[in-house]
């Protein structure tokens, strides 16, 4: 009787530790503002404006051991994993979206999720968001990204803008390495994460940085998704084949 007692309470005295999430967390604050105001225009490769309805605007990382180049653009999505995501209608009332802002030509955004501490219940290093996988863990010194596109593969008509900040402007907050949750890199408020701190773009315009792709926009926006160069059609290469074969002819 009194094994059984024992175990009794053990099992009931262990139920409210396992039912009590960890309070190690790690607030991130990202967009196209280091702040909460929104106003930087983000627009697409021809200067019109972004809508929520046509591109998908994310904040995440890649899976680990895959790096983003222009030579693996077509894997990007496939190797892509979301920490935050903006949407509309969005139940996190922190995230937002603002279409034309100030009047200008292009549209803003700033979301805010938050990176959680292991806990039985938790993944260690999981995002809260609505938008992301619970199950995935965001590695500690894995970088992140603001990924924007309207399509999920490369071609005509797609609009793609990748970018980061790798290497520490400013202060050491200002890299986008995705710390510990409850460990010693995570700050007492949230991590803010904005285009000031962009120093790198694979595709895309940001903070004043071409990366590649093309755009016909004359503007000077601050975010600037750009499309991919057409490939050759066919009747093209049969073109050029008809006029080199009447060239040796003649």
């Amino acid at each position: 009787m009194k094994s059984f007692t024992h175990f009794h309470c053990t099992l009931v005295c262990s139920i409210p530790f396992l039912l009590t999430p960890s309070l190690s967390a790690q607030q991130i604050v990202w967009g196209g503002v280091g702040s909460s105001t929104l106003g930087v225009p983000v627009v697409q490769s021809d200067g019109s404006p972004i809508t929520l309805a046509e591109f998908s605007i994310e904040f995440g990382a890649f899976t680990s051991g895959f790096t983003p180049t222009t030579s693996n653009i077509d894997q990007w999505v496939s190797n892509w994993n979301v920490f935050d995501a903006i949407t509309d209608p969005d139940s996190d009332p922190s995230d937002g979206f603002v279409p034309n802002p100030g009047g200008s030509s292009g549209s803003a955004f700033v979301g805010q999720a938050t990176l959680r501490g292991g806990s039985p219940l938790i993944l260690q290093n999981s995002s809260d968001s609505e938008d992301a996988d619970p199950n995935f863990a965001f590695a500690p010194g894995s970088q992140g990204y603001v990924f924007i596109r309207n399509a999920d593969t490369t071609g005509v008509g797609s609009e793609f803008l990748l970018y980061t900040s790798e290497n520490n402007l400013g202060s050491g907050d200002n890299i986008w390495a995705f710390p510990t949750a409850g460990g010693s890199q995570q700050t007492t408020g949230s991590l803010v994460w904005g285009i000031e701190d962009t120093d790198t773009v694979i595709f895309g315009g940001a903070n004043g940085i071409t990366g590649a792709g093309e755009f016909t926009d004359t503007g000077v926006p601050v975010i600037r998704t750009h499309t991919f160069v057409p490939e050759p059609s066919t009747s093209l290469f049969v073109l050029l084949g008809g006029l080199l074969v009447l060239r040796r002819r003649r």
